[in-house]
């Protein structure tokens, strides 16, 4: 590794180089004068361009309050419309024409067809026939088209559609709320734009505007409040209604699939007694253990045997169907919330109900749900430690 070499100031090489040190300081002391010079130019712009920034963000505050306005006038022309039947229920459109609302699991004539809806969740549907209890048709995206009708030709299309649930418009409302109480405290910040921009908000900000602006935004926030309490007050009512009407669906569904079941039965009792004088005549091969049918009651064994298995087929069907309706009451008395309570609340913005369905709602107590609980329970075993006790009851659940 070589030594380095010193270099004399006062050398040829030495003087070059401390010209060109010397020439680079000069240059960078004049870049550094021009860059503080072109910042203190730039400077005002930048803090009129912060100024103008803050007067625009203040005045898109005052558009998402426009907004905000728009948007809950037409939540509330919604809520209006639904009032208190048509929040968690459906409407059926038939051929360019909408009828309703109807409640879950109410039974509605659709000419020859008698069917209600489940809606176990958001946007489910579930088509029950309520005759048979069979569900006929299935949707999971809040409405549901099906053919309904009796011959093939008289069938008419049929569009059930869900509107929204208490708890998602109450969101909604929610949301009103708290997004107005944001911008209220937002709106009026003082701002230092000179220019127009500055202009216009300081006209958006004089103290009678916003005076007015939230006095109005209060009186909005009240009345949302209040609609907020109806939907709250909506959701054990519709829960009653919901358990109610299943009740007395299922109830009306059991009786025609007791006797099916039984006519079956009897079907099934009679074919195993066609078929032992039958057996009687048969013998066993010997070999393969297959039984031997008489040639002459060949024809009478098949024909016992068709009867005997589709009787095994329906009974066992009728009695799954039976187990399924079952289970459906006891999920929903299981559960306090979906039996919701009795009572019809006074709302103070909603719409109240049809007067028909108010006086049916005020009918729907506690001691009426047990008494029809249990007139189902003779037709069909159910059991549920969920079931209100009525006023005259100890406060302890009974069993049903």
């Amino acid at each position: 590794m070589s030594a380095a070499v010193p270099v004399l100031d006062d050398s040829e090489l030495g003087r070059q180089l401390r010209a060109e040190v010397d020439a680079v300081t000069s240059d960078s002391r004049a870049a550094r004068k021009s860059a503080v010079q072109m910042l203190a130019s730039i400077e005002p712009v930048l803090e009129r361009s912060k100024g103008d920034a803050s007067a625009i963000a203040q005045i898109c505050l005052w558009r998402e309050y426009s907004d905000l306005l728009a948007t809950s006038s037409a939540l509330e022309k919604k809520l209006m419309h639904l009032g208190a039947a048509g929040v968690q229920a459906y409407y059926i459109e038939i051929e360019g024409e909408q009828f309703g609302p109807f409640q879950f699991d109410e039974p509605v004539d659709l000419g020859s067809a008698r069917v209600a809806v489940r809606s176990p969740g958001r946007n489910q549907i579930s088509l029950v026939d309520v005759q048979t209890g069979d569900v006929i048709g299935k949707s999971d995206n809040g409405s549901l088209a099906a053919k309904l009708g009796g011959s093939a030709e008289a069938r008419q299309l049929t569009t059930i559609r869900l509107t929204e649930r208490w708890d998602e418009l109450a969101l909604q409302v929610e949301f009103l709320i708290g997004q107005a109480a944001h911008l209220m405290d937002r709106l009026g910040e003082p701002t230092l734009s000179l220019s127009w921009v500055g202009n216009v908000l300081a006209i958006l900000n004089l103290p009678e505007s916003l005076a007015a602006v939230r006095e109005e935004s209060r009186v909005l926030s009240d009345r949302w409040g209040e609609l907020l309490l109806d939907l709250q007050a909506l959701e054990p009512l519709k829960a009653r209604i919901e358990t109610w009407n299943l009740i007395h669906r299922i109830e009306e569904t059991v009786p025609s699939l007791l006797r099916q079941l039984s006519t079956q039965q009897r079907a099934l009792d009679q074919s195993t007694t066609d078929l032992r004088p039958i057996l009687a005549h048969c013998t066993r091969d010997t070999e393969t253990d297959q039984l031997v049918i008489p040639a002459k009651l060949v024809q009478s064994y098949s024909q016992a045997v068709q009867r005997r298995d589709r009787a095994t087929r329906a009974i066992d069907r009728l009695e799954d169907l039976l187990r399924q309706l079952g289970d459906q009451v006891k999920q929903q008395l299981d559960d306090p919330r979906l039996i919701g309570r009795e009572g019809l609340p006074e709302f103070r913005q909603l719409h109240s109900f049809p007067p028909d369905l108010e006086e049916i709602a005020r009918g729907m107590t506690d001691k009426a749900l047990a008494d029809a609980v249990a007139g189902l329970k003779v037709l069909l075993p159910i059991t549920s430690r969920a079931i209100p006790p009525t006023h005259e009851q100890e406060s302890d659940p009974v069993e049903i």
